[in-house]
């Protein structure tokens, strides 16, 4: 599940990516007239809504599901280490630069989202089950 309007989109950014990128359509001029793609490896997607926000387009994301997809034990292996870190402290740079992210919450949100890519994968893999995704019943697939 991801926020809705806006405002609620403002609020998420700063602790998650408030959108499914494989499911998000655009207006390619609309993506250029913010810079595009930040060159941040491992958080493009997010640093373009981040360009957005700040440009003050309205997104939003709409109820309906389009896309079921199995979060399985290697998104979550993919989702830890110290180029994640790293690419987090970048994302966290550009929301300070553009003004959508306070150096309070930057300092704060960061260092929680920095802290869960350095912790075993069995215990992401736990926080992800529990808190961050939605249980999936996969018929033989990772899930």
């Amino acid at each position: 599940r991801v926020p809705g309007c806006v405002e609620e989109i403002s609020r998420y950014m700063h602790f998650r990516n408030p959108f499914n990128h494989m499911t998000v359509g655009f207006v390619r001029t609309s993506v250029m007239e913010v810079g595009g793609y930040p060159n941040i490896r491992l958080r493009e997607d997010y640093g373009l809504w981040a360009r957005f926000l700040a440009s003050k387009y309205r997104i939003c994301n709409i109820e309906d599901v389009l896309v079921e997809a199995a979060a399985g034990d290697s998104m979550i292996r993919r989702r830890g280490g110290l180029e994640n870190l790293h690419a987090e402290l970048k994302l966290q740079t550009l929301m300070l630069q553009l003004r959508v992210q306070s150096p309070a919450k930057a300092v704060m949100f960061g260092t929680i989202r920095a802290l869960a890519f350095l912790l075993p994968v069995f215990v992401r893999k736990r926080i992800y089950r529990l808190y961050l995704r939605e249980p999936v019943q996969s018929a033989g697939g990772e899930g």
